[in-house]
């Protein structure tokens, strides 16, 4: 814990690989209800049925996980880093549709700025790697994701967006090595 470096050079996840839908904990299961129950109009029925809602989540033509919300036009990847989901969740989202990582809640926040704001630096090496134009995406307040690293103080992050470039080939390389 607590080196950059080290966090440049740990293999990461790679595109290939899938998760065992069926090992979530308890608060898995809370966080995917609540984000399947923005696309219900029937909220107590989607609670009662979160093993098929999460099926259906995280199935390829699942339009669920390429729907913003009405209120605040944030995709479940969205929600799920503003709600602290662990990341296999969220990385099973992004396996699902990479093309979350472009899009803009209403604020004009995107994945990657949610990842800045939460400090989820552990998380922003491969989110480049799928688009690096995210790095210089601009909120509603003409901010990139680096912005909001700085201004909430995020370390980790700053280190990693200050250079979006370097912080992909590190990443990339992790990954060639770990196929070695």
């Amino acid at each position: 814990k607590g080196s950059i470096t080290r966090l440049l050079v740990t293999p990461g996840l790679n595109r290939c690989n899938r998760f065992d839908h069926r090992v979530f904990t308890a608060e898995d299961y809370r966080l995917l209800t609540m984000i399947y129950s923005l696309y219900s109009i029937n909220n107590q029925f989607w609670a009662n049925t979160s093993n098929d809602h999460l099926q259906k989540l995280l199935d390829r033509d699942s339009e669920h996980v390429y729907t913003p919300d009405e209120q605040h036009n944030r995709l479940p990847i969205h929600i799920a880093l503003d709600q602290g989901a662990r990341d296999e969740l969220i990385k099973m989202l992004l396996d699902n549709y990479p093309e979350g990582l472009l899009h803009q809640d209403r604020y004009g926040a995107t994945p990657l700025h949610y990842c800045a704001t939460w400090n989820r630096y552990h998380l922003i090496p491969m989110f480049l790697s799928y688009h690096p134009q995210t790095a210089y995406m601009k909120d509603a307040r003409g901010e990139i994701a680096l912005d909001h690293a700085n201004q909430y103080n995020r370390c980790e992050s700053v280190a990693l967006l200050t250079d979006p470039e370097l912080t992909i080939k590190r990443y990339l390389d992790s990954l060639e090595t770990v196929g070695n």
